[in-house]
């Protein structure tokens, strides 16, 4: 149906050129009439207008009103359409860079420091240990509600960081602040 109202809007235009506008105006509607039952908006829009301005030469202002909005609604529909695919394509290829950059921020990084991400987030979780363990305010919690706050799940991979990292268990390293505290309070005699 789509290459039949294609059709009749070709054979419509070259008699409108003519000045045939009885015989453009049926083609025309044949042309609308299909392209509407295969929603075919760039068909709709174009014998539209065509039946728009036939129908201002012709003096039928009411189909020329008629037609004139269809013309409107399908183009607004062509725009709409082309709008939403361009912003879509745009969207697309916005997120696939953002990502592309990502991954490579995350190579760079992971060249840089030498490290991967769990070993990053384990640093991190055991900079706020070491902060909790220094604080006297967090002495009455045990090593392994420590190491909880710290974002540890066991009680073992917190002793091992820890280890691994400070070169310390965690109940040496607080013993030791506590020892480093209480020697720096004591008055000289």
């Amino acid at each position: 149906m789509h290459e039949i109202a294609e059709l009749n809007l070709c054979q419509g235009e070259l008699l409108y050129k003519k000045k045939k506008l009885a015989a453009a105006s049926d083609l025309f509607r044949k042309a609308f009439s299909y392209a509407k039952k295969e929603n075919a908006l760039d068909l709709i829009q174009k014998s539209s207008q065509y039946l728009t301005e036939i129908s201002i030469l012709t003096g039928e202002k009411d189909d020329a009103k008629d037609y004139f909005i269809q013309y409107r609604i399908s183009s607004d529909s062509l725009f709409s359409r082309e709008t939403a695919q361009t912003i879509m394509e745009m969207l697309t290829k916005y997120e696939t860079e953002k990502k592309e950059n990502e991954n490579l921020l995350l190579i760079r990084d992971n060249e840089n420091y030498h490290q991967n991400f769990n070993s990053f987030i384990n640093e991190l979780r055991i900079r706020e240990a070491r902060l909790l363990l220094t604080e006297p305010k967090f002495d009455h919690i045990s090593i392994e509600g420590i190491g909880a706050m710290a974002g540890f799940s066991s009680k073992v991979t917190f002793h091992s960081n820890f280890k691994q990292q400070i070169g310390v268990t965690p109940s040496y390293f607080r013993k030791s602040v506590a020892r480093s505290i209480t020697t720096q309070v004591e008055p000289k005699v």
